[in-house]
């Protein structure tokens, strides 16, 4: 009803009360593990991935910020005949947990490659057993691309790229997992994204070229089928018209987009800030 800077206070007093009982964000620490992924995945590792990658193209990474529109791209995707979109699957967040040292430091070798790939594909299989792609739209995989690329070369990784501030906001607007505690206060936001970018800016210049395809929010739901094409045509799939018709799936959808992904694209999300701007 046009009241914007009620609404704004309420939701900056409720984000703080959530804070207190939220594991704090640690800038520090993030700007460390951001630090660590560029130089232990240089363009020269990234280049040959060597023994023990796996050369499957079934798996689809869809990744970005959260709220940035991933959710939207995996419903597009899924709505394929080829296509099973497995959601958020935790594999790679708990694969870094438990080999954090090595991989860290750029030490995966052809062993633990392999059981990574193996162990990944059958979760994979668990997910869909016939399905030529299937997607996997878990937001932190943006951190591990260097990785996931070394283990798996001919993976595709879609990058959903969405105004910094609508991005931002929204991420305040939603409550999200205390996982995610830094989207409680604006400056750890701000912090947070500014690594992100460092981090998914570095994964751009090392990866090889047709790896990583970029898709702009604001042009997808603008120009859908000419943005449609381009991701059906770069994960390797032929054109599918039911990709347009995305939101009358009846795929169950587990994130907080769930509802935005039943209707046809709208565009009153773009530049949603500027009604908060002050």
């Amino acid at each position: 009803n046009g009241q914007f800077e009620r609404a704004f206070k309420s939701f900056k007093r409720g984000n703080e009360i959530l804070k207190q009982t939220a594991e704090p964000y640690d800038g520090e620490l993030r700007k460390k593990f951001v630090d660590d992924m560029i130089r232990a995945y240089p363009r020269e590792v990234l280049a040959s991935p060597g023994i023990g990658a796996n050369y499957s193209e079934r798996p689809v990474f869809v990744v970005g910020m959260m709220r940035s529109g991933t959710t939207l791209v995996e419903q597009i995707l899924s709505s394929h005949r080829d296509v099973h979109g497995a959601g958020e699957l935790p594999f790679w967040t708990h694969a870094v947990a438990k080999h954090e040292y090595v991989i860290r430091r750029g030490q995966v070798d052809g062993a633990l490659k392999k059981i990574l790939a193996n162990d990944y594909l059958k979760t994979l299989q668990r997910c869909s057993p016939d399905a030529l792609r299937v997607t996997d739209k878990t937001n932190f995989n943006a951190d591990y691309l260097g990785l996931i690329h070394t283990v798996f070369p001919q993976a595709r990784f879609l990058y959903v790229r969405r105004d910094p501030i609508d991005t931002c906001l929204s991420c305040y607007f939603n409550q999200l997992s205390f996982a995610q505690s830094f989207t409680l206060d604006l400056a750890d936001l701000a912090h947070y994204y500014r690594e992100h970018q460092r981090l998914v800016s570095h994964w751009r210049a090392v990866l090889p070229a047709g790896v990583m395809l970029d898709v702009p929010y604001a042009e997808l739901v603008e120009s859908q089928e000419k943005w449609t094409r381009k991701i059906l045509d770069f994960v390797g799939l032929k054109w599918d018209e039911r990709c347009l018709e995305y939101h009358t799936s009846e795929r169950p959808v587990l994130t907080a987009s769930f509802w935005q992904v039943r209707q046809r694209l709208y565009t009153n999300s773009l530049e949603r800030w500027r009604r908060y701007e002050k």
